[in-house]
């Protein structure tokens, strides 16, 4: 069970990682979800922790000041 957890993890990075198969990667993470609700959402912590580590704390100024849609 281990291992088809992981290469459906490995085959759902795939998917996500390019834009022409990104809609395919979102419908195997809302399955993984469902089948596995524990064990995804640990791994999308644990992901969501590293890339903060890699990439860095988000930039404050990447919203504009003044949005379109307000006067």
């Amino acid at each position: 069970m281990i291992s088809v957890t992981f290469a459906y993890l490995v085959a759902m990075a795939l998917l996500l990682s390019w834009k022409s198969t990104r809609l395919v990667g979102t419908v195997a993470l809302f399955v993984m979800l469902t089948v596995a609700p524990v064990l995804s959402s640990m791994l999308l912590i644990l992901v969501a922790v590293v890339c903060y580590y890699i990439y860095g704390k988000p930039r404050s100024d990447v919203w504009p000041k003044k949005f379109p849609w307000r006067d």
